[in-house]
C-alpha cells in the first residue's frame, strides 16, 4: 500500500476526521458520503464524536454501552422497574443524544472512510499492477511468438532432413530386400510423415 494511503488511514484512524474532511482527496470521492459528513461535522455536538478519529467513535459507543450497562446494574433495575422518568434522563443526557439521536451516522460514515480508503488503495495498486503486466506483455509477446516460430521452424526442417537421411540410406539396401512385404509396408508409412 502506497505510503500516502497509509497516511490517509492511520490520520482517519486516530485524527479529527471532521478536520480531514475539507483537506483530504478521498472526501471528494464519494459526494454522498461527503454530504453526510458535512451535515455531522457542522453540529457543535456531534463534531465532539469525530475529534478522535474511528477509533475514538468506536471507544466512546462502547464506553456508553459500559456506563448504561453500569448504571442499570448499579440500581439494581429491570426492564419493568425503570421508570418513565428514569429513562428519559438517560435518553436526554447529552452523551446519549451526541451518540445515538444526532451522531448515530458517525460511526457508519467513519468506518465507511477506512473501507472507501482501502478500496481507493487497492485500486491504484491493482491498475499499476495492470499497467505493468500490459506492458510486460505487449514487448514479451512478440519475443515469444518469434522464438516459437523459430523453433517449429527448426524442428520441422530437422525432421524433414532426417527423412532425407533415411530416404537415402534406403538405397543401400539390396533390392531382393526392397521386395520384401513389410519393407514395402515402412516405406510406405515413410512416405506419410514427408
Amino acid at each position: 500500500m502506497d505510503k500516502s494511503y497509509k497516511d490517509l488511514i492511520f490520520d482517519v484512524l486516530q485524527n479529527d476526521v471532521c478536520e480531514q474532511q475539507n483537506s483530504q482527496i478521498h472526501f471528494q470521492n464519494n459526494l454522498y458520503f461527503s454530504y453526510q459528513l458535512q451535515s455531522i461535522c457542522k453540529d457543535p455536538e456531534t463534531k465532539n464524536i469525530l475529534q478522535n478519529g474511528v477509533i475514538g467513535v468506536i471507544n466512546q459507543y462502547i464506553h456508553y454501552g459500559i456506563s448504561l450497562e453500569e448504571y442499570i446494574v448499579a440500581n439494581k433495575f429491570t426492564n419493568s422497574q425503570i421508570s418513565q422518568q428514569q429513562m428519559l434522563s438517560i435518553l436526554n443526557s447529552s452523551i446519549h443524544i451526541e451518540l445515538i439521536t444526532k451522531g448515530f451516522l458517525a460511526p457508519i460514515n467513519s468506518i465507511s472512510t477506512v473501507i472507501n480508503l482501502f478500496n481507493y488503495a487497492f485500486q491504484d495498486r491493482s491498475s499499476i499492477y495492470l499497467t505493468a503486466f500490459k506492458i510486460y506483455f505487449l514487448i514479451l509477446l512478440p519475443f515469444l511468438t518469434l522464438i516459437t516460430f523459430l523453433v517449429i521452424v527448426v524442428y520441422t526442417k530437422n525432421t524433414q532432413n532426417d527423412i532425407v537421411d533415411i530416404n537415402f540410406t534406403l538405397t543401400l539396401i539390396p533390392y531382393d530386400k526392397l521386395l520384401d512385404e513389410n519393407t514395402i509396408n515402412m516405406l510406405k508409412q515413410l512416405r506419410k510423415y514427408k
